[in-house]
């Protein structure tokens, strides 16, 4: 990964097509009285808000389950030289020795700003829709468990998955919530009593809709559309090509609105890989034509994709126009996560920003004021 970040910490200004960012001290400033210097004019593409990524595992072959810490920094260069200026660091479902070291692996860098915290996917999940989850991970919501992870955890931990039809589930979200800690609805085979139950907890988020959750029936519409219309929950998608069909994709954009769909690239240590086998946390995984599986069951293990690759998809597919595509990966988990420094281009955010082609590649990043790629600069 040596050789992508540039001597530019100063950065002034940065001029694209139509429009020109002011930056001070990292931050995004108002235009000058006497319009200033422009540092980067870069006038084929169009300048977007940093992605933020709230469920992420890994990514170029490194991994956040890393309990020395010896893949964290991988995983953050590829995924932040592909757009991604802000993350959550998402660990798997393990026994709660393993939970802990990785955690506490994890802590530095939420310490030092380098990720915004800490995302728990599991191990409160319904055995009945694991998917790539080891069975003997899982087990019920236990508060004093719980408990010790935050502490492990200094802050770190911003948000967990939990299925909310478990036993204590209702009790161990409201500890979290009194943690300020974000409250996710998956992996779960629950009805539309569990998310209203959940909801009214504090439960906000639903980790990638559709995935690993009982599909709708006319008759049984179950617990999916409780989530799609209740306003007060945000909705991660997986925009990957694999895990749903563009025309859910667009029913789930016309009911929530890209204002309630958040783009998540779920990405394990393959993502950005060639075919073979990895790791997800403990699990064991094959990656065939960029779909990733798990060796034990065969249901599909998060993506092999950034988050870029789910906005450029949303937009190929027909879902909605880049504007809105960009707003999914921005604004919305933004909003979701209570982030209030980053998702948007005005003057007293942090200077979070990218820079799309035309295609939808993207070109330029921008992350804190510091330039870490510019055009004729390729990721590996």
């Amino acid at each position: 990964m040596d050789g992508y970040a540039f001597d530019v910490t100063q950065l002034r200004s940065l001029r694209s097509s139509g429009a020109t960012v002011w930056i001070e001290d990292a931050h995004i400033a108002p235009a000058p009285p006497d319009g200033g210097e422009v540092t980067f004019d870069y006038p084929h593409l169009q300048l977007f808000p940093g992605f933020i990524d709230q469920h992420c595992h890994g990514g170029g072959g490194f991994s956040f389950s890393d309990p020395d810490g010896a893949g964290i920094d991988g995983a953050l260069q590829f995924h932040s030289h592909r757009g991604t200026t802000s993350l959550l660091a998402s660990l798997i479902s393990d026994t709660q020795p393993n939970l802990l070291r990785q955690i506490r692996a994890l802590v530095p860098y939420f310490q030092r700003g380098e990720i915004l915290g800490i995302h728990l996917e599991g191990p409160y999940l319904n055995p009945a829709a694991r998917g790539c989850h080891a069975p003997e991970a899982l087990r019920n919501p236990d508060r004093a468990e719980i408990e010790e992870l935050l502490e492990a955890g200094e802050g770190a931990i911003r948000m967990v998955t939990i299925a909310p039809e478990l036993p204590n589930a209702i009790t161990v979200i409201g500890t979290l919530i009194d943690a300020d800690v974000a409250v996710a609805i998956g992996h779960t085979a629950g009805e539309a009593e569990d998310v209203l139950s959940a909801v009214d907890a504090g439960a906000t988020l639903v980790t990638h809709l559709f995935n690993a959750m009982p599909p709708m029936h006319h008759r049984s519409p179950g617990m999916v559309p409780t989530i799609m219309l209740d306003t007060s929950i945000v909705c991660e998608l997986i925009a990957d090509g694999h895990h749903v069909d563009p025309s859910m994709m667009r029913m789930a954009v016309n009911l929530l609105g890209v204002s309630r769909l958040a783009l998540v690239s779920d990405a394990t240590s393959a993502a950005g890989m060639e075919s073979g086998g990895f790791m997800l946390g403990s699990e064991e995984i094959e990656v065939h034509d960029g779909v990733a599986r798990s060796v034990a069951t065969g249901a599909l293990a998060g993506s092999t994709i950034s988050l870029d690759s789910a906005v450029r998809n949303l937009v190929s597919d027909g879902v909605v126009p880049i504007q809105e595509a960009s707003q999914c990966a921005s604004a919305t988990p933004a909003s979701a996560l209570r982030l209030r420094d980053r998702g948007s281009l005005v003057p007293g955010m942090r200077a979070d920003i990218v820079g799309v082609s035309q295609v939808g590649e993207v070109e330029l990043v921008v992350q804190g004021g510091r330039v870490i790629r510019r055009p004729g600069n390729e990721p590996h």
